[in-house]
């Protein structure tokens, strides 16, 4: 890929951070770049190839564990990372859960989860499937810590009556939801080790 790609796919970050995912278009990118809408599809075939490039760009910023850890830590750093690029990038964040790994980055990332739950004695007939549920959850969680989705009071305290409060900022409370994903990351490796097992 050229360097122009890069151009035009940062920019499409930058257009979907600052007005959000569904303001990304090819037109609204182009005037991102300087360029009319028509140059801009001599860089990149379709707004489909845009938002795949968007997913690439992002997955490619993540710090990838060493692959002779042990699994349960490289499961940690890219648990941890993910939670780190939500915060960057919170209305984009949502991306990683709507479009295919087709970009090298992203497949690169795939790989790593597979290697890990391979290492983990995960047997190759539940390996993809096994990857999906984990990497759902991870990336599932992420996003709605980013965009502030998670209640600030569990639901058993919550009057009906009442509207919930969005939780607070976590720079301004501490790192809860950091705290509650190494609590999950427990969870997801029982759940691992379970496969193992079966």
């Amino acid at each position: 890929m050229g360097s122009r790609f890069f151009e035009i796919v940062r920019a499409g970050l930058t257009v979907a951070g600052r007005d959000g995912l569904s303001a990304v278009s090819m037109r609204a990118v182009a005037a991102e770049v300087g360029f009319t809408t028509m140059a801009l599809y001599r860089h990149l075939p379709s707004k489909e190839a845009l938002l795949d490039g968007m997913v690439g760009a992002l997955l490619g910023e993540l710090d990838l564990p060493d692959a002779t850890d042990p699994w349960p830590g490289r499961l940690r750093k890219i648990a941890l990372e993910l939670l780190a690029l939500g915060r960057r990038y919170p209305t984009v964040m949502p991306l990683l859960l709507t479009r295919p790994y087709v970009a090298p980055e992203a497949v690169r990332v795939v790989r790593v989860m597979y290697g890990i739950l391979e290492d983990a004695g995960v047997a190759e007939a539940e390996l993809y499937r096994v990857e999906r549920l984990i990497s759902t959850h991870l990336l599932g969680y992420c996003v709605s810590v980013a965009n502030q989705a998670f209640w600030a009071a569990d639901p058993d305290t919550l009057a009906v009556e009442s509207v919930p409060v969005a939780a607070p900022d976590p720079s301004a409370t501490g790192d809860r939801w950091r705290d509650e994903l190494e609590r999950n990351l427990v969870s997801l490796g029982q759940l691992i080790m379970a496969e193992r097992r079966s």
